[in-house]
């Protein structure tokens, strides 16, 4: 399954997983450890604290890239993007889209795997 926000087929290939329980560990891993390194990014982009927005956009940008999550992705692209030039305004647009970009991952991936259940 190949929709913007989670690349099932991408994931499945390049990690060479094997089965739904394997798709449903990866990817429930990176929702478990990315919420709150999303959280940690909004507070950081809330205090206008760049050096901690570079270091969480990156991090978060890997995790969301590795796990085929296309627009959580672009958007920390373009919050890395933002800061080279200190547009606040775009860094602070992208990081309220972050949290609703992840649920999305979450229902692509509920839809794709029964009864998957999100990390609450």
């Amino acid at each position: 399954m190949t929709v913007a926000d989670l690349d099932i087929d991408d994931l499945v290939e390049r990690m060479d997983l094997e089965d739904e329980e394997d798709v449903r560990e990866v990817v429930g891993f990176f929702l478990e450890a990315a919420a709150p390194r999303l959280v940690d990014l909004q507070s950081a982009i809330a205090a206008g604290d760049q050096a901690n927005t570079r270091h969480h956009a990156h991090a978060a940008k890997g995790a969301a890239k590795s796990v085929g999550a296309g627009v959580l992705a672009d958007h920390l692209i373009a919050i890395e993007t933002a800061l080279a030039t200190s547009d606040w305004p775009e860094i602070e647009s992208r990081g309220a889209l972050l949290l609703s970009s992840l649920a999305q991952v979450e229902e692509t991936l509920a839809t794709w795997i029964p009864n998957f259940e999100p990390v609450k």
